[in-house]
């Protein structure tokens, strides 16, 4: 009993060090993401805890195909309790890492447990799960899932995981004791699951790490109804088989020639590049250092080939006999096995052939979960004798401390907008990402603060024009052109030039809307005294003259020139005219189908204008634009773009 009450006093004095180690970080702003997904989403803003109004900013988000709603639904919370105040948000998202730690905690106990026998020290299991907590609750690479605040869909989706795991490790071993576990299981795995899912997508995941577990942990289920022991194999065989025809039938309908057009690589080189991130990741979390962590990983060197670099070719070896060797070893090494396959199989879907961004840090937040398990396992089972007895433990707590450290430091460079941008941009200098974030913090500040004005723009510069140099993309440009514009200088011909260049050449990659929502703002600000119609206009021709510009970002490009054209020329005739075509581009964007209709209504053609209402309301399934329409019917003006009561300086840049 004294054991038990000391375990718990521990749990939650090491839940307290978590939360203490995260405090720098809680005065930091909102960053990057965070304003397209929070700031800058006007659904967030609810007036009410009514249905209605939590339905439509839960589906707010175009983040994944399921919208997240979950995450969405508590950022409305945030938002409507607390305004825009950032302190807020990270403080839950901090009591959303220590949850999840808990569980953690559950979890490496049901585990340890089972793999260690029931007669064993029940003490030692605890021990290790203290352990696994305490890695994994303070380690550095878990910090932008805690505070970057949009990461809350991660989070959140890692909670869920691991309490479905915990009541999953819970029950399976008492299947044969009594049925009540089996729907306790079933019932606390699917809601659990639901939730996870409906926070982020990579959650899908639960059923494979759900058979990892039981084909290693609970590999010899002594004492498990044989009716489970042969369904597990038919359900494994079964999940294979309908994930194999599946991807087989993806592979061959998708159009991956499309998804890859916009990236400068391709599915191939995405692969071999995984492949070398794969070892980067699982260094990071065995050997932490924050030096080479950091929120934009965007510099990381693209594999060509197996033999370009040849550690390309080394890693995917290494890979080979490493997933071979926890296959063969699996009744022997059952948790090395188990820590391996977990790790492979959480980086299934984010690491593979998908069309995403190569690399961040927060895509290990569940994977880690193996590898720590498995250090600490393994760490705290040697027993040398003499002067090293106890050289486990304290070789433990030294790496807990560690982690605790390191992510302290991180944390404190987060607690300052500013100071967290530049360290970055200084840490990661081949990044556009981070050179233009930092540039974007400086023009923000230099709004705030015009008496040092020139200090602010001269350094946004430095970074914009780092991030041009290194990136073939528009969105550097884009800020640094806005920046002009907000400080009254004179903005460069040769910067438009560029411009007009890169939009009719590059792949405009996910970010087809934040692009022309950001020349949309220069036209805002700018026109007519920093920027003619004419080069307007010729920075929309030239992006619709590029081949690359397809779907949904020739839609989004579309769009924004027809709100050029009604809210900033004033020739809405011109603007009916392309928002037409934009629809015609992404016929799914109920938005645009809106939009057109609200145009129609504002130069006095109710009848079209109420056609195209019929026709959103249609396709508005869910009835996210209900209240929109509505206004419309009833004979409201809404207005679509910019107004001056935005920021003059928008996110450009989209994962």
């Amino acid at each position: 009993m004294k054991r038990k009450l000391g375990i718990s006093w521990l749990v939650f004095f090491l839940a307290l060090a978590i939360f203490a180690i995260y405090a720098p970080g809680l005065s930091g702003g909102f960053i990057f993401d965070d304003y397209p997904h929070i700031v800058d989403n006007s659904a967030l803003k609810i007036s009410s805890l009514s249905i209605s109004e939590l339905w439509h900013a839960s589906l707010s988000s175009n983040a994944g195909p399921l919208k997240r709603p979950v995450a969405m639904f508590t950022l409305a919370l945030n938002r409507h309790y607390s305004e825009l105040a950032p302190f807020s948000y990270k403080l839950v998202n901090v009591l959303i890492h220590i949850a999840a730690a808990f569980f953690v905690f559950l979890a490496a106990l049901f585990i340890e447990r089972r793999v260690t026998g029931h007669s064993s020290n029940s003490h030692k299991a605890a021990i290790v799960a203290l352990c696994t907590m305490a890695i994994w609750g303070l380690h550095p690479y878990n910090l932008t899932s805690v505070l970057y605040v949009v990461q809350r869909m991660t989070s959140l989706a890692g909670l869920f995981t691991f309490i479905a795991l915990a009541i999953y490790l819970y029950c399976r071993p008492r299947l044969a004791h009594h049925v009540k576990y089996a729907w306790i299981m079933l019932t606390g795995v699917i809601l659990a699951g639901a939730l996870a899912i409906f926070s982020k997508e990579s959650a899908l995941l639960l059923p494979v790490h759900l058979a990892i577990i039981e084909f290693t942990i609970f590999r010899d289920a002594e004492g498990t109804p044989r009716l489970w022991m042969k369904g597990r194999k038919v359900l494994l065989l079964l999940g294979m088989t309908v994930a194999t025809i599946w991807l087989a039938s993806h592979l061959s309908t998708a159009n991956w020639t499309q998804q890859y057009s916009n990236r400068d690589y391709s599915m191939q080189e995405r692969v071999l590049t995984e492949s070398r991130i794969l070892w980067t990741y699982l260094g990071q979390a065995l050997l932490p250092d924050i030096t080479k962590m950091g929120l934009f990983l965007d510099d990381y060197p693209i594999s060509t080939s197996l033999l370009n670099p040849i550690t390309t070719l080394i890693a995917v070896m290494a890979h080979a006999g490493l997933i071979a060797l926890a296959l063969l070893r699996i009744k022997k090494w059952p948790v090395f096995s188990f820590a391996v396959l977990w790790f492979y199989g959480s980086h299934l879907l984010e690491s593979t052939i998908f069309s995403l961004e190569l690399m961040f840090e927060h895509r290990n937040y569940i994977a880690m979960f193996g590898p720590i398990y498995a250090i600490s396992h393994y760490l705290l089972h040697l027993e040398p004798h003499g002067k090293l007895k106890h050289a486990p433990t304290m070789f433990a707590i030294g790496f807990a401390l560690v982690c605790a450290l390191s992510t302290s430091v991180r944390a404190s460079y987060f607690g300052d907008t500013l100071l967290y941008a530049e360290y970055e941009a200084r840490h990661h200098p081949e990044s556009t990402r981070a050179n233009f974030y930092a540039g974007r913090t400086l023009t923000q500040l230099m709004q705030y603060d015009p008496a040092n004005e020139d200090f602010y723009f001269s350094r946004a510069k430095h970074y914009y024009e780092t991030s041009a140099r290194v990136d073939i993309t528009p969105e550097p440009l884009i800020a640094a052109i806005q920046t002009y514009v907000i400080s009254n200088e004179p903005v460069p011909k040769s910067l438009l030039a560029e411009l007009s260049r890169r939009l009719a050449t590059s792949p405009p990659g996910n970010n087809g809307y934040y692009i022309f929502k950001g020349i949309l703002e220069i036209a805002r600000v700018g026109y007519p005294k920093k920027v003619s119609k004419d080069q307007l206009v010729g920075l929309y021709e030239s992006a619709l003259s590029n081949n690359r510009l397809k779907g949904d970002n020739r839609g989004h490009a579309l769009i924004s020139y027809a709100l050029l054209h009604c809210n900033i020329f004033g020739t809405c005739a011109i603007g009916i005219e392309s928002a037409e075509n934009a629809i015609k581009a992404a016929p799914a964007y109920t938005e645009f189908q809106v939009i057109l209709a609200s145009l129609y209504y504002m130069i006095g053609q109710a009848e079209r204008g109420s056609e195209w209402v019929a026709k959103a309301e249609e396709q508005d399934k869910l009835g996210y634009h209900s209240e929109t329409l509505k206004a419309l019917k009833l004979g409201a003006t809404v207005h679509w773009g910019p107004t001056p009561r935005e920021s003059a300086i928008q996110s450009t840049h989209h994962k």
